[in-house]
């Protein structure tokens, strides 16, 4: 059975983390920080704690970082493959990845922007 990650295991804490606090990053567009906005509540609907915009001991940036689960969440807009791979490759713990416009059209099905 896989253990928990401490978030001071993986994360450089002279960043200031907060559990289950939403942190938005000015270089998002907005259907990224809303996407990360609605995986983060579907989270605290279900009792699952996490971090946003965490950086690694490596210095690599994670949009929402599950302690539980030890999986980074990278919601993706307009990546390219190769970005995403390299992330995968570089992050100290599994990646998920999220298609933001799809996180939104789950939660808002009649928006058809």
């Amino acid at each position: 059975m896989k253990r928990i990650k401490n978030i001071s295991e993986v994360a450089d804490l002279s960043y200031n983390l907060s559990v289950n606090t939403i942190k938005l990053n000015p270089h998002n567009t907005v259907d990224h920080e809303l996407a990360k906005c609605l995986l983060c509540l579907e989270c605290l609907s279900n009792g699952i704690n996490f971090y946003t915009e965490v950086i690694f001991k490596n210095s690599k940036r994670a949009d929402i970082y599950i302690p539980i689960l030890d999986e980074a969440w990278e919601i993706v807009c307009s990546e390219s493959k190769k970005s995403i791979e390299k992330k995968i490759e570089e992050y100290p713990c599994a990646v998920k990845v999220f298609n933001a416009k799809k996180i939104i059209r789950l939660n808002y099905p009649g928006d058809d922007s």
